[in-house]
């Protein structure tokens, strides 16, 4: 099935992250893919890319192109 609508969350304002970031990150993953929409990341910051490495799931994280 070809995703209906796409969506950007861009952190480019985030100041400050914590490990509810990759769990709030992964729950809109899930409801996007739950109602076929394509879904990307863009301007992640590190230390929130360092938590999903951490936790070993950042390969699940779907960044835009660009990054």
């Amino acid at each position: 099935m070809v995703p209906e609508s796409s969506l950007i969350v861009d952190f480019a304002q985030v100041e400050a992250v914590d490990s509810s970031a990759v769990g709030l990150m992964l729950s809109w993953l899930r409801e996007a893919q739950r109602n076929n929409v394509n879904l990307c990341f863009s301007h992640v910051p590190d230390n929130l890319l360092s938590l999903a490495r951490l936790y070993g799931i950042a390969e699940l994280l779907p960044l835009c192109s660009a990054e």
